[in-house]
């Protein structure tokens, strides 16, 4: 009889296990679900963003896990085009994205610095860039500097941090973790 309780028992814990085991699967699974694909995140939606006060970053969850994204202009304007040859990439809501028309901005979280944009004169695209590199904005650039200063207490300037070094924390996603 001591065998057969033992059985039940140890029949009950497995099933348990089991019970909680595909419980954890599931809800891991249900954690890295996006209302967006991982194409869409890469290559950039429109999106409309307010500035907040809690933070001047782009953030956007995929799942239960924060991203800084970048923002950008992917409809150029022909006259920009001729000074700057390309848009910029914005991590934080500074003076010059808030410029640019809410209608010719993408948000998105890339892995790697290949961004598509079109040069548009009078209405009419011009040129179209397909998985182009973009440079980081020297205002954003700017604002780091001064957030991390505050955070360490002591003088980061912009010659101090190099941009192909932001590039690479901010599309593996390691920016947010030197920031937050």
């Amino acid at each position: 009889m001591e065998a057969i309780n033992k059985s039940i028992q140890s029949d009950k814990k497995v099933r348990f296990d089991n019970f909680f085991g595909k419980t954890g699967l599931v809800l891991d699974s249900l954690s890295s679900l996006s209302i967006f694909d991982k194409e869409t995140l890469q290559k950039g939606m429109k999106i409309d963003f307010v500035k907040t006060n809690d933070s001047v970053f782009f953030k956007i969850y995929v799942g239960a896990e924060l991203h800084l994204a970048c923002a950008y202009a992917y409809i150029f304007d022909e006259r920009l085009f001729t000074k700057e040859e390309s848009p910029k990439i914005h991590f934080t809501q500074c003076e010059i994205i808030n410029k640019i028309p809410k209608d010719f901005i993408k948000i998105c979280v890339p892995t790697r610095n290949a961004f598509d944009y079109r040069v548009r004169s009078n209405g009419v695209d011009t040129r179209l860039f397909y998985e182009h590199p973009l440079r980081i904005c020297p205002l954003c650039v700017s604002t780091l500097c001064r957030i991390l200063s505050k955070k360490h207490k002591r003088e980061i300037t912009s010659n101090n941090i190099k941009e192909q070094e932001i590039i690479g924390l901010l599309f593996k996603n390691k920016l947010k973790d030197i920031v937050f």
